[in-house]
C-alpha cells in the first residue's frame, strides 16, 4: 500500500534540508526572481498601460456619457479590469519562476533522484530511460501545448465580472497539468525502466493526480514557493520508489 503523503512528505523536508539538496535550491530560484522581477519593474507599467487601453476599446461608447448608472457602471468595469489585469500579472510572475524552476530541474533530477535511492531505497536497481535531450524536448513540447491552452484560457477575462475568476482557474488547471506530465516524466525517466514508468502513470488516477496536485500546491505557498522546486521533486521522487517498491514486494511474493 502506497504511504500517505504525510509520511512522504516527511521523507522528503528531511532529504530537502541537506547539504547536497540544500545547494541546488538556491541559484535557480534567485535566478528565476531577478530575471522575471526585473522584467515586470521595467515593462511592468508599460505593458499595463497598453492592455488596459486595448481593453477598455472594446468598451461601448454610451459608458463614456454623463449619468449616474453609467458612471457607477463604468467605475465597476475600470476597477474590474484592474484587478484582472494585476491579478494576471501574478500569475504571469509565478508561471514565469514556475517555468524556470522547472527548466532548472531537468538537470538536477537524476542527481535528486540518485540521492534518494541510495540513501531510502537501496535495495532497488538504479534504472532509467531516455537522455537529457529527450526531457528537453518533452519539457518543449509540454509547453508549446499548454501555452496555446493557457492563452485560449485567458479569453475568460474578457467575461463581464466573473472573468478574473474563470480565467484564474482555467490557468491553475493548465499549469497544474503542464507541471504534472513534465515532473513525472523527469523523475520517472531517471528512477526506472519506461515500460513500469508507463504502468504506474496510467494505473491509479486518482492516487496520481492527489500527489501531483499536492506537490503542485506547493508553488501557492507564499515567498517559499520560489525555492520548493527540489522539494517538489523529492516528493514525486519518494512516490515513485515507493510504487516501484510495492510493485517489486509483489512480483517477489509469487
Amino acid at each position: 500500500m502506497t504511504p500517505s503523503l504525510f509520511t512522504l512528505f516527511g521523507k522528503s523536508i528531511n532529504d530537502f534540508f541537506s547539504a547536497k539538496i540544500l545547494t541546488l535550491t538556491l541559484f535557480p530560484a534567485l535566478f528565476g526572481i531577478m530575471l522575471w522581477g526585473s522584467v515586470l519593474y521595467i515593462f511592468g507599467n508599460e505593458i499595463y498601460t497598453y492592455l488596459s487601453q486595448m481593453l477598455l476599446g472594446f468598451m461601448p461608447d454610451w459608458l463614456n456619457t454623463q449619468g449616474t448608472a453609467q458612471s457607477i457602471l463604468n467605475g465597476i468595469i475600470h476597477f474590474s479590469l484592474s484587478f484582472a489585469l494585476y491579478t494576471l500579472f501574478g500569475i504571469f510572475f509565478l508561471i514565469a519562476i514556475l517555468l524556470t524552476n522547472m527548466l532548472f530541474s531537468i538537470f538536477y533530477t537524476p542527481f535528486i533522484v540518485e540521492y534518494v535511492r541510495v540513501k531510502s531505497y537501496p535495495h532497488l536497481p538504479k534504472a532509467e530511460f531516455g537522455s537529457l535531450l529527450e526531457c528537453i524536448l518533452v519539457f518543449i513540447k509540454n509547453f508549446l501545448l499548454f501555452a496555446f491552452l493557457a492563452l485560449i484560457s485567458l479569453l475568460l477575462y474578457l467575461v463581464p465580472f466573473i472573468g478574473s475568476l474563470l480565467g484564474s482557474f482555467a490557468l491553475f488547471i493548465v499549469w497544474y497539468l503542464f507541471f504534472k506530465n513534465t515532473t513525472f516524466y523527469d523523475v520517472g525517466s531517471s528512477s526506472m525502466e519506461e515500460s513500469k514508468f508507463q504502468y504506474i502513470n496510467q494505473t491509479r488516477f486518482f492516487t496520481n493526480h492527489a500527489y501531483a496536485l499536492s506537490t503542485y500546491l506547493l508553488n501557492y505557498v507564499p515567498f517559499f514557493n520560489f525555492f520548493l522546486m527540489p522539494l517538489q521533486i523529492l516528493l514525486i521522487t519518494h512516490y515513485f520508489f515507493t510504487r516501484l517498491d510495492e510493485m517489486q514486494s509483489i512480483k517477489n511474493s509469487r
